[in-house]
C-alpha cells in the first residue's frame, strides 16, 4: 500500500526511496521484504507485489511492450509519460477509505493509460492531430471526448477515466506539468451520449446560404442604419406626433420627424418595409428589426467559427483583427520578393486591451461582414447614449432604444424558436426535415436512433440551436467530401482550407495566432476548448470518404494487399449484395478505432496505420509488396511510363539510370504478375 510519507514514522530499509519531483532512472519505487528493489523508475518492469493487500498476485507493469508503434521515439515518449503519471499517483492520489492508493488500483491505472496510449498511436495517421501524447489527451477535452466516444469503448474504461481524472485533478499543475481536464466536463454516469447532432448536409447548406444571403442584403445599408440610430439621440425623434405633444408639449409646425420620416430620409424603405416586413414604423419596430439583424450576425458567426453561445455573448466591439502568419521575404537590397501574409481573426477580447486574454478564431469574409454590420449598430447606440463603442458588447441589447433612462449595456438575448418557424424571414421551407436528411443524420451517428426522437420527425423544422454549429463545422470542414462541394459557398470552401492549414495540431503558427494569455504564467498557452481540436478529431471520417471515392467512383482495377480485398468488396456492391453506405459505416468505425487509415499515393492509396518511411522517402515500389497498399491499374501504368521516360534521360552507366531501371523492373514485374492475372479472371 502506498502511504503518506509525512506520517511514515515506521519506514525501514524495505521502504522505497523518498519522493522527488523528477525521479532519476535508479529511483526505487518498491522493495521486497529483503530490501531488494522490485520496481525501479528507469526499468521496463515494475513489480508491486510486495505491497499488494490481496493474497492473489497482481500483474507486473511492463513498459517495454506498453504500446506497439513503429515510431520508437513516440513509443518511448508515451511510455515515459505513463511512468511519470503513475509515479505521481503513487504519492498524491488520495483514494480509498484511508486516503491511500492500493497497488491493485495502480495496476488498473496502468492499463487505462495503455488504452489511452493506443488511441494516441492511432492519431499518427491523422495529419491534423498527429502526435497526440498522453499529456495532450488528458489535458484537452476535445481529444478526450474523441477517445471516450469510440464505438468500442467499454464501461469500465469510462469508470477508470473518471477515477483517473479525479486523481489527477488533486495534483498541482506545476508538479504534474499540465492542467488535466476537469471531470465535470464529462457526464460519465450518462449511459447514452446525447451530444448535439451534426446538422444534415442539405439543411446545413440551406441555413448557410439563407443567412449569408440576408447579410449580403443588409450589409450595403449599414451606414444608413447607423445614421438612423444616431438620429434617435434626440428623445423626440422617431415617436408619433401625439406622443410628442403628450411628452413635451410640442405644437403643430414644430414636430420632430417620426420613425416613418426617418426611414424615408435615410433611404431604408425597401429594406425595412419590403424585405423585413416592418408594417408599423416606431422605435419598437426598429428595435425588432435591429434584433433580427443581430440574430443573423450571431448565426453567421456560429456557422463559420464554431463559437459557443457564451463566447459569442461576451464578444465586444473591436473584436476583429489581423494576425501575421508569415514574414515578408526580402532580397539583399531590401526589396520585397514575397509580401507578408495575414489572416483575419475574431476574438472575445477587444483590440484595445493590448494582448489576448481570450480565445480567437479564423474569420472568413462572411464573418468580417457580419461583425462590421453589428459594429455599425453599436456605433449608433453608443452615440445615442454618449458612451465609447469599445465598452459595448458586439450584440448590444437594442431594446434600450425604446427607453429614455440610461440602461445597462448588456448583450441581446434571443428566443430559441426564431429559426424553427418562429420568424418567417429567419426560417425557410428548406429547414424542414426530409427522409434523406434522416439517412444522412444516421450516418453521422450510427448508434443513435434519431427517427425515434420527437425532435427529428420528418416534415418538422430542424430543431436548430447555436451549439450544433460547432460540431457541424468541425465535421463538414474536415469531411468536405461528405457534402457536394459544388453546392457549398466559396466562403465555406475557403474556410475549410484555412482550418486545415492553421488548425492542424503541429502548425507552428497556432499558438501565436490562437493562443490564450495566462496571467499567472505570463505566457501564451494552448486554448484547450478551441474548435481546432474538434476539427482535428473529425479527420478520420474524411480519410474514409476519400478512400471510398477512390474505390467506388473509379473504374480502375484495384490490386495490392488491401486493393484486392476492396476490388472484391466493389464487386459485391455492384451485384447488390451489400450497400455502399453499410460498407462505409463499417470502415468509419474501423478508422475511429485506429484499425485503418488512408492516404493517397502515386500508385493509388495506402491503408497502413502509423507512419510510413517509404512514403516519406518517395519509394513508390515499396507499395507493391505492402499489405496495406491499394494499387490502381491506371496509376501503375502511368508511373511505369514515367519511370521508363526518366530512365532514357540518364546515361546508361550512371547511378541514376540504374536506380530508374530497378524501378522499371519492379513495376513491370508487378504488372505482368498481378494485372495480367486480374485481366484473365475478368475474361473468364
Amino acid at each position: 500500500m502506498f502511504i503518506n510519507r509525512g506520517n511514515a514514522f515506521f519506514l525501514s530499509d524495505n521502504s522505497p526511496d523518498e519522493f522527488v519531483y523528477r525521479p532519476t532512472a535508479d529511483h526505487v519505487l518498491c522493495r521486497d521484504s529483503n530490501g531488494n528493489p522490485t520496481a525501479i523508475y528507469g526499468e521496463d518492469h515494475w513489480d508491486f507485489n510486495p505491497y499488494r493487500l490481496s493474497s492473489k498476485k497482481i500483474r507486473v507493469l511492463s513498459f517495454g511492450d506498453f504500446v506497439k508503434c513503429d515510431d520508437e521515439v513516440f513509443r518511448s515518449k508515451l511510455s515515459e509519460e505513463a511512468k511519470f503519471i503513475l509515479y505521481l499517483l503513487m504519492h498524491f492520489s488520495a483514494s480509498g477509505y484511508l486516503g491511500r492508493l492500493s497497488a491493485s488500483t495502480l495496476v488498473q491505472y496502468f492499463f487505462q493509460l495503455r488504452s489511452m496510449a493506443r488511441f494516441c498511436v492511432s492519431s499518427l495517421d491523422n495529419d491534423l492531430a498527429q502526435g497526440i501524447s498522453l499529456f495532450d489527451l488528458l489535458s484537452n477535452s476535445a481529444y478526450l471526448r474523441s477517445y471516450l466516444g469510440r464505438k468500442d469503448v467499454a464501461k469500465n474504461q469510462l469508470k477508470q477515466t473518471s477515477a483517473l481524472l479525479t486523481a489527477l485533478n488533486q495534483i498541482d499543475i506545476d508538479v504534474l506539468g499540465f492542467e488535466s481536464c476537469p471531470k465535470k466536463l464529462f457526464n460519465f454516469e450518462r449511459l447514452e451520449d446525447r451530444q448535439h447532432p451534426v446538422i444534415p448536409p442539405r439543411i446545413y447548406i440551406a441555413i448557410m446560404n439563407h443567412y449569408e444571403s440576408l447579410i449580403e442584403d443588409v450589409y450595403p445599408h449599414r451606414e444608413k442604419i447607423k445614421a438612423l440610430i444616431c438620429d434617435l439621440k434626440d428623445p423626440l425623434n422617431g415617436i408619433t406626433e401625439s406622443r410628442q405633444r403628450a411628452r413635451a408639449g410640442v405644437r403643430s409646425g414644430y414636430y420632430h420627424p417620426d420613425m416613418s420620416n426617418l426611414i424615408e430620409d435615410h433611404g431604408l424603405e425597401e429594406l425595412l418595409y419590403d424585405k423585413f416586413k416592418i408594417y408599423s414604423a416606431s422605435r419598437s419596430s426598429l428595435a425588432r428589426f435591429l434584433k433580427r439583424i443581430q440574430f443573423l450576425v450571431k448565426y453567421v458567426i456560429h456557422i463559420y467559427t464554431g463559437m459557443r453561445h457564451e463566447e459569442c455573448a461576451r464578444t465586444y466591439y473591436g473584436c476583429l483583427g489581423n494576425e501575421l502568419v508569415s514574414e515578408p521575404v526580402l532580397d539583399d537590397s531590401g526589396a520585397i520578393l514575397d509580401s507578408a501574409r495575414m489572416v483575419s481573426i475574431v476574438s472575445t477580447h477587444t483590440k484595445f486591451t493590448g494582448f489576448k486574454k481570450e480565445d480567437t478564431w479564423l474569420a472568413p469574409d462572411s464573418v468580417v461582414k457580419a461583425v462590421k454590420l453589428a459594429e455599425s449598430i453599436v456605433e449608433g447606440i453608443a452615440h445615442v447614449w454618449g458612451v465609447k463603442p469599445e465598452n459595448c458588447p458586439l450584440l448590444i441589447n437594442v431594446s434600450i432604444l425604446k427607453h429614455n433612462i440610461k440602461p445597462k449595456f448588456t448583450a441581446t438575448e434571443f428566443r430559441n424558436n426564431l429559426a424553427r418557424g418562429g420568424d418567417a424571414l429567419l426560417t425557410s421551407p428548406d429547414f424542414r426535415i426530409t427522409k434523406d436528411d434522416l439517412v444522412h443524420l444516421q450516418y453521422t451517428d450510427p448508434d443513435r436512433e434519431f427517427s425515434q426522437e420527437e425532435l427529428f420527425k420528418e416534415g418538422e423544422f430542424w430543431p436548430l440551436t447555436s451549439h450544433q454549429f460547432r460540431r457541424s463545422l468541425a465535421f463538414y470542414a474536415a469531411n468536405s467530401g461528405f457534402v457536394s462541394m459544388r453546392t457549398v459557398s466559396h466562403q465555406f470552401k475557403h474556410l475549410a482550407q484555412m482550418m486545415a492549414k492553421y488548425y492542424s495540431r503541429n502548425n507552428h503558427n497556432f499558438l501565436s495566432i490562437f493562443g490564450r494569455w495566462d496571467d499567472r504564467k505570463k505566457i501564451k498557452i494552448n486554448p484547450m476548448s478551441h474548435i481546432a481540436h474538434d476539427f482535428q478529431m473529425a479527420v478520420p471520417v474524411a480519410a474514409v470518404d476519400q478512400l471510398f471515392d477512390d474505390v467506388f467512383e473509379s473504374e480502375a482495377t484495384l490490386m495490392g494487399g488491401t486493393g484486392s480485398y476492396l476490388e472484391k468488396l466493389k464487386g459485391r456492391v455492384q451485384k447488390g449484395e451489400i450497400s455502399v453506405l453499410s460498407a462505409k459505416d463499417t470502415t468509419i468505425k474501423m478508422a475511429e478505432k485506429g484499425e485503418i487509415a488512408y492516404r493517397n499515393t502515386l500508385l493509388g492509396g495506402c491503408t497502413k496505420v502509423g507512419p510510413c518511411n517509404d512514403f516519406l522517402l518517395g519509394d513508390i515500389t515499396a507499395c507493391l509488396s505492402c499489405p496495406g497498399a491499394i494499387i490502381r491499374e491506371d496509376r501503375l501504368l502511368s508511373q511505369l511510363s514515367k519511370a521508363e521516360a526518366d530512365m532514357e534521360t540518364f546515361p546508361e552507366a550512371s547511378v541514376e539510370h540504374q536506380i530508374a531501371k530497378m524501378e522499371v523492373t519492379k513495376l513491370t514485374d508487378f504488372r505482368d504478375k498481378k494485372l495480367i492475372k486480374v485481366l484473365e479472371k475478368a475474361d473468364a
